[in-house]
């Protein structure tokens, strides 16, 4: 653990997306051995304030936990950060001046308390994410210091331009004002691609279980 011990943390998960190599479908709700994708990710963060925002506002959750509507709907990831950054300001959820927030996408579900926890044990001065199976920067497994957060989003958004991508979000920090963490690729596998899906539906499978239904395509 870190010197500095972590203060206060809220953990935002963005549950918007939709693949289009599946159909369109909305991912995160996909059923994996029983729960979504989206519950397996709020359990992963359980015991911190949640926010999850999406299109809609049907998603159901326990306590500690804040479902808010994209504005606007289907308007990209940073757009429905920046959502979730009016929320945790309006209802004063972690101070201005300190405090984390776990960005998440909603569509991992192999992610794991562990996964938060080594986020958190790395420099909290710094941006902390990992890295995906194909070496690639994961931007929906991070932990930001929450003032870096806000200042971050007022530059990319700056332009009010529709559907900002998380890499315009990133290119804000500077070389050392972001750590990659040696993490395991596993707990951060998203799902993109039928064959994505498959993988994380055999994962969770229990054993002798029937093999999955492939995923409904729509037009």
């Amino acid at each position: 653990m870190h010197p500095d011990a972590p203060g206060p943390l809220v953990a935002v998960i963005l549950a918007g997306g939709r693949a289009r190599r599946l159909g369109g479908i909305a991912k995160t709700r996909v059923p994996l051995a029983g729960p979504s994708a989206l519950d397996r990710v709020l359990a992963a963060c359980e015991g911190a304030v949640r926010i999850v925002v999406g299109p809609d506002d049907d998603v159901q959750t326990g306590s500690r936990t804040l479902v808010v509507r994209e504005d606007p709907p289907f308007g990209g990831p940073v757009a429905a950060l920046a959502r979730a950054v009016q929320e945790i300001d309006t209802q004063r959820l972690l101070p201005a001046d300190g405090g984390e927030v776990a960005v998440l996408g909603g569509d991992m579900p192999h992610l794991r308390p562990r996964t938060l926890a080594a986020l958190r044990a790395g420099d909290p001065t710094r941006v902390r994410t990992t890295v995906d199976a194909t070496g690639h920067l994961q931007f929906l497994c991070a932990v930001w210091p929450y003032p870096r957060l806000v200042s971050g989003l007022n530059v990319a958004t700056v332009d009010g331009a529709d559907a900002v991508s998380m890499r315009v979000l990133y290119t804000t920090l500077g070389p050392d004002e972001i750590e990659s963490l040696d993490l395991d690729p596993g707990d951060v596998e998203d799902i993109d691609t039928p064959e994505d899906l498959a993988r994380a539906r055999s994962r969770l499978a229990p054993p002798d279980a029937p093999p999955p239904v492939p995923a409904r395509r729509t037009r």
